[in-house]
């Protein structure tokens, strides 16, 4: 197809009629819908808490640490998704009780 692999598209329907006055109003999809494979990568900058809270912007369905360039090790975080609102996911080093200096890549799907 011609979509874009890894792409978040908005669905739109309408009902269309041959009377144009009968052409129903649009409805959308609840969420952004995913093309295969279906992740993304979002950028959670440095943190001088050991604790922050982000929005990534899409509806993940899990959220993981891939990277980071700070000298932590992805391992050594812990990503808890909010249950009121999916989007926010909340990074946690858990390591030593500190920040992180640099960027940590997540890896979401």
């Amino acid at each position: 197809s011609s979509l874009t692999k890894s792409a978040p598209y908005e669905v739109r329907v309408r009902e269309a009629c041959a009377d144009p006055m009968s052409v129903s109003i649009v409805g959308y999809a609840r969420k952004v819908l995913w093309t295969l494979p279906g992740d993304f990568g979002f950028v959670v900058g440095p943190s001088n808490s050991a604790s922050v809270t982000v929005d990534v912007v899409y509806l993940p369905h899990r959220c993981y640490a891939s990277s980071s360039t700070s000298g932590v090790a992805a391992s050594d975080f812990l990503i808890c998704h909010d249950s009121v609102n999916p989007r926010f996911v909340t990074v946690t080093r858990v390591d030593e009780v500190a920040g992180w200096p640099g960027d940590l890549q997540l890896r979401c799907i």
